[in-house]
């Protein structure tokens, strides 16, 4: 499979409520719809980081999709049904920047979860990876994903919405509900010595396509 990922900012003029109720019903019916898609899923943020010199990224929700191969990421995002997404995204974002990452294949939803978005590490891939494990396990994360994004890789953004710097890698941590991922959260901040410092979100997980596998288990 291959995976995009991209990150949202909404309207000023409207209430996270707001954002978030046109994002899952009006946008993702038409997104349902978009040839290729594997799975979907949206997350929605609900708890931002507290420290405001590490938002680096202005994000209230985002959005995960697998696609088969990359033939058919770009049909799709050629398609008619694509058309429609980019004409709805101006009744609720002020934002949109995604581009495509390099990460694990879609596991069981998870309600809660954390994410940890890096603008850039130090050190070398494979031990920034392994404390980033060693973290999820001290928090009892059900599971963790690290996307590192393709570098060169185009980047998604429209026109008449702000685009903005896209993380370098970030880590999703899944939990049953909100309030563990925000548990999570606080124990994420002790933890700068050995991951660096990211910019913590935690978010509410909405599956609007599943994959067919996750669909058999479930």
């Amino acid at each position: 499979m291959v995976k995009r990922i991209t990150y949202l900012t909404r309207r000023p003029d409207l209430t996270p409520a707001q954002f978030r109720g046109h994002w899952s019903t009006i946008h993702a019916d038409i997104a349902r719809d978009l040839p290729g898609v594997v799975a979907y899923r949206q997350n929605h943020v609900v708890h931002y980081e507290e420290d405001v010199d590490a938002r680096l990224f202005d994000v209230d929700g985002i959005v995960e999709l697998w696609f088969e191969n990359g033939t058919a990421a770009e049909a799709g995002f050629g398609s008619d049904v694509a058309d429609r997404l980019i004409i709805d995204e101006r009744q609720f974002l002020s934002g949109l920047t995604g581009a495509a990452v390099t990460g694990p294949d879609p596991s069981p939803q998870r309600r809660g979860k954390l994410w940890l978005l890096w603008a850039h590490v130090i050190g070398e891939r494979a031990a920034f990876e392994a404390a980033v494990h060693r973290l999820a396990g001290r928090v009892l994360a059900d599971f963790v994903h690290i996307d590192w994004l393709e570098v060169g890789a185009p980047v998604l953004s429209r026109t008449g919405l702000r685009r903005q710097p896209l993380p370098l890698v970030v880590a999703s941590l899944g939990f049953d509900g909100v309030e563990a991922a925000r548990c999570a959260a606080s124990v994420a901040r002790g933890a700068e010595r050995s991951i660096g410092r990211p910019q913590r979100a935690v978010a509410e997980e909405i599956s609007i396509i599943q994959p067919e596998a996750l669909r058999a288990r479930g």
